[in-house]
């Protein structure tokens, strides 16, 4: 929850860019994925241009059963160790 309302480079910043982007005018949804679950992002426009977070999910895959937290946390360690490896 503490990403809701950033702004869309924020997320950037943190995950890098998405494994998947659609846009469905006016919002676009970002979704980084992981071998247990995807975390889907959408973010629609805000006052003053860009994008910002309105709504997030998560959908497990197989047997899983992640919260939001804990896929969002997974991500970011698999990208800290891709980061790390070089």
């Amino acid at each position: 929850e503490a990403l809701k309302g950033e702004a869309s480079d924020k997320v950037t910043r943190l995950l890098g860019a998405p494994d998947f982007r659609r846009t469905d005018k006016p919002a676009e949804l970002w979704q980084y994925r992981h071998d247990k679950c995807s975390f889907d992002l959408f973010l629609y426009p805000r006052d003053g241009g860009g994008l910002s977070i309105k709504f997030m999910d998560v959908r497990a895959y197989g047997d899983q059963n992640l919260s939001l937290q804990a896929c969002f946390l997974a991500i970011l360690k698999a990208k800290a160790d891709l980061d790390n490896r070089g």
